[in-house]
């Protein structure tokens, strides 16, 4: 038997994700526009990083559909992951985070 371990990328990613959610909650109080617009943009590249694993991972060839199979399911919760991760203000304090 084969033990099942995530995915090199995919172990990095959630660490970002991960170090974003945390980052969010210290600045919870004191999140101003420049910050916020700093967080987004963090976001952003983790997402534009998940596209571009799927897609990475779609040209692999030889690799067991299993495998990958196992790469996506990993893919998609941490997406999920990161798409639950909110970076809402509202003039004076954080609307919400969830992580």
């Amino acid at each position: 038997d084969k033990i099942k371990r995530p995915h090199v990328f995919i172990k990095e990613l959630n660490l970002y994700i991960d170090y974003l959610q945390e980052d969010i909650k210290t600045q919870l109080k004191d999140l101003n526009d420049k910050k916020k617009k700093s967080l987004d943009n963090f976001k952003a590249q983790l997402q534009e990083g998940i596209n571009y694993y799927k897609q990475l991972f779609n040209d692999l060839p030889d690799q067991t559909s299993n495998m990958l199979q196992g790469w996506f399911e990993e893919l998609s919760a941490s997406e999920n992951k990161l798409r639950e991760t909110l970076i809402e203000s509202n003039k004076d304090s954080l609307v919400g985070v969830v992580g």
